[in-house]
This record gives C-alpha cells, sequence and structure tokens, in this order.
C-alpha cells in the first residue's frame, strides 16, 4: 500500500492592511470616545458599554468598504497605533535634549498626533509620578492598566491574556496585576540602586583607626587570658597546701600511735 501523504497546510488567509483612511477613522473615533472606552468601570462606563462602542467604530470602518474588520482587529490596530505614538513621542522628546546628529525622528502620522494630543499628559506617556514608570526587559505598565495596556516594543503579543471581543477585564483583576507589577518594580529598582552605589574608598586614617580596633581587642583578650591564669595558679597553691596539710596531719597521728 502507498504510504499516505500527510494533508497539506491550508495557508492562512492574510487580511488587507489597514488603509490611511480607516486608520484616521479608527484614530479620531476611539480618541472621541476615550472616556468610555478606557476610563475606569462605574454606574456609566460597564463592560457591555465599551463592548458596544467597539462594535459601533467598527461597523463605521467597515462602512468605509476597504474590507471587512473585526472588533478585535480594529482594537488591536489602536493598540499598536498607541505604541508606535508613545515610540515617537517619547523619542522626539529625548532628541530636543541633545545638541544634535543621529538620525532624524520619523514623521508622524495624522492618526498618531491624535494618539498624542490626547494622551501626551496621561502617565502612559510623561511618566508616572514619583517616578514609578519603568521597564523591566521590555515590558512596560502603568499604574491604571485599564486605561494603557502593556505593550512589548518589538512584539505583537501582550504578557497578559488578551480581551475577547464580548467580555472586559474587570477592575479587580488589573488592580492585582498592577499591585504585584508595582512590588516588582520597586524589588527591581532597588537592586539596581544597590549596583549603582560605589563604597567610599578607605583612607590611611580609616585603615589606622582599623588597625587600632584590632589592636585594642588583641589587647582585652590578652589581659583576659592573663586574669585566667592567674585564677588558675591561685587555684593550684590552694590544693597544693591543703594537700601538705593532709600529708603533715597523717604523719602525725603515725608518729603518736
Amino acid at each position: 500500500m502507498a504510504e499516505e501523504q500527510p494533508p497539506k497546510k491550508i495557508p492562512r488567509i492574510r487580511g488587507q492592511n489597514f488603509s490611511s483612511i480607516e486608520v484616521n477613522l479608527i484614530s479620531r473615533r476611539v480618541v472621541e470616545e476615550l472616556g468610555l472606552l478606557r476610563g475606569k468601570f462605574g454606574k456609566d462606563v460597564t463592560a457591555d458599554a465599551k463592548n458596544k462602542m467597539w462594535e459601533k467604530i467598527t461597523a463605521e470602518v467597515n462602512a468605509l468598504g476597504v474590507s471587512y474588520r473585526q472588533v478585535l482587529t480594529v482594537k488591536t490596530k489602536f493598540r499598536n497605533l498607541t505604541r508606535d505614538a508613545k515610540d515617537k513621542f517619547t523619542y522626539e522628546k529625548k532628541e530636543r535634549n541633545r545638541t544634535g546628529g543621529g538620525p532624524a525622528p520619523k514623521p508622524i502620522s495624522v492618526a498618531e498626533e491624535n494618539i498624542i494630543n490626547a494622551l501626551k499628559d496621561t502617565s502612559s506617556f510623561k511618566g508616572i509620578d514619583d517616578g514609578m514608570e519603568t521597564s523591566v526587559g521590555k515590558y512596560f505598565w502603568f499604574t491604571d492598566v485599564n486605561n494603557v495596556l502593556p505593550f512589548i516594543s518589538n512584539n505583537k503579543s501582550d504578557g497578559f491574556p488578551q480581551q475577547t471581543e464580548t467580555s472586559e477585564s474587570t477592575p479587580t483583576q488589573f488592580s492585582i496585576q498592577g499591585m504585584y507589577l508595582k512590588k516588582i518594580f520597586m524589588h527591581t529598582h532597588y537592586l539596581h540602586e544597590n549596583k549603582r552605589t560605589k563604597k567610599p574608598k578607605k583612607t590611611a586614617e580609616d585603615v589606622y583607626e582599623l588597625q587600632c580596633l584590632v589592636l585594642e581587642s588583641n589587647l582585652k583578650r590578652n589581659q583576659t587570658q592573663m586574669e585566667l591564669f592567674k585564677k588558675q595558679m591561685e587555684l593550684y597553691d590552694m590544693m597544693k597546701k591543703n594537700l601538705e596539710n593532709s600529708c603533715t596531719e597523717s604523719m602525725l597521728e603515725a608518729l603518736l600511735h
């Protein structure tokens, strides 16, 4: 019998790239509804309300007729836009303080400019108070995880489970994650600061003080040993006298009898 051939892999159908019109629409509409889509859960801000708004924005994108987009695809696209906008904003801000040289900054698109204008004053762009924004490896996190998801600078996958189209992560889950992330950062920051702290060099005076302390300690130890030796000698003399007295008494008794 002829060997059965393994089934051929069906090539994955890739969706059409987002056009500039779609990208600008996603950026503008999400920024307009930012208070709802990335706001903290409350009476008016619910998971159902957020899902419906994402569905509405996705329907508006599909109405352009470029390609059919799913809600999760639109969410991912906006997250990638936010990541790219933050990278360009941070790079431009850093280059502004330099004297010159180096590669020219990448141009900022209209969609990225909308995101920067909306988020430049938030902790996700300007940093967290008391210097609590940092990166470990290539991860970035923020105190409000509901507002800005953690990114990986060169990877599209998150370090946390992806959100589905029909559900939003609860505040409790994010608050617990944020608490552990903050503790991990504080521990890492403490170790990093200890590594960078240089110990002061010992001077000749410091060495002299240490030598004096060692000699003083040796002197005290010798004095203690001398006192112990004296007590041992006194005990030996006492035992010797007692032995002599007992021998003398024995001899006298023998002579008398």
